[in-house]
């Protein structure tokens, strides 16, 4: 998750947030996929994808479960592009 700052009601990003996200728009995450945590190697299957507010700032995300259950957690496009493939 990335940190917003906020300055006369702007968001400021950082160049390396930049970098993150021109590699999310080249990365497709599809519904219905299976994807890999990059750290614990457990299988995700992505739900959906909705909003999340994050210091007050509207962001993209996914919705998804693990493999063995119906639990469900959602995380920020960005984050989950990084973390998952």
């Amino acid at each position: 998750m990335f940190v917003y700052f906020r300055k006369n009601n702007e968001v400021t990003i950082s160049n390396e947030e930049i970098k993150d996200i021109q590699f999310v728009d080249k990365k497709e995450i599809s519904k219905g996929e299976i994807y890999y945590h990059y750290k614990n190697k457990k299988a995700y299957t992505v739900v959906d994808f909705c909003s999340v507010k994050i210091n007050d700032t509207w962001c993209k995300a996914v919705i998804y479960r693990t493999n063995n259950s119906d639990r469900l957690f959602v995380r920020e496009l960005v984050s989950f592009a990084l973390k998952f493939s």
